[in-house]
């Protein structure tokens, strides 16, 4: 029953990322064409789809790397969404198309991991989360774009590389450390793309 439950559960990360591939066209994001960068995501999303999480207790430190995790993710995914709608620029919305399924997988293990350790994780995005989704929720065309790919492709994704480094190296769980260590060069990857992105669009990562 076990060994099932874990099959779907993988089945259904994956699934968000294979959903992320018909979202791209034939234009580019950043440098890489929508190809590369919808298989890059592809084939990040399948590694952590087929991590495999047992039922053992997390340690306390351990469950607030996975709190920090969830956080983190949330912020993206929820400014993504907004971002993915206000957008003007279409390699802009490329980009926030792939951090929403990025973080959609990624939500999903960590909820199979909370579920299988007898654990919650908070359901309502936190009040940083909220500010900056009413930001974007306000802003249109060029200047969604320019806040976008400042707050969550390039700052965003460098609080999470600081987050999923640290998580590499502390957690003791070993579903946390290989999500990690799976999600580390994806986190990289959307980093480049969003500086490589601003840098096209005139957007200063230092504004």
């Amino acid at each position: 029953m076990k060994s099932n439950q874990q099959s779907i559960a993988s089945a259904a990360i994956l699934g968000a990322f294979l959903f992320a591939t018909s979202a791209f066209g034939e234009g580019f994001a950043g440098k890489m064409s929508d190809a590369d960068f919808a298989k890059a995501n592809q084939d990040a999303g399948a590694k952590i789809g087929k991590i495999k999480v047992d039922d053992d207790a997390l340690n306390a430190a351990d469950q607030e790397l996975l709190k920090e995790i969830a956080a983190g993710g949330t912020m993206q995914l929820e400014v993504s969404k907004v971002a993915y709608a206000n957008a003007g620029n279409s390699e802009v919305k490329t980009i926030a198309k792939a951090e929403i399924d990025e973080q959609m997988g990624l939500s999903l293990k960590l909820k199979e991991i909370a579920t299988k350790k007898k654990l919650t994780l908070d359901a309502t995005p936190d009040a940083a989360t909220q500010a900056a989704v009413k930001e974007l929720e306000g802003l249109k065309g060029e200047k969604a774009d320019a806040v976008f790919l400042k707050k969550i492709g390039i700052e965003g994704h460098e609080k999470l590389k600081v987050v999923m480094t640290k998580v590499k190296d502390n957690a003791k769980d070993d579903a946390l450390k290989s999500i990690a260590k799976d999600a580390l060069p994806l986190i990289e990857l959307h980093l480049t793309v969003a500086k490589d992105e601003a840098a096209k669009t005139g957007v200063a990562a230092s504004e």
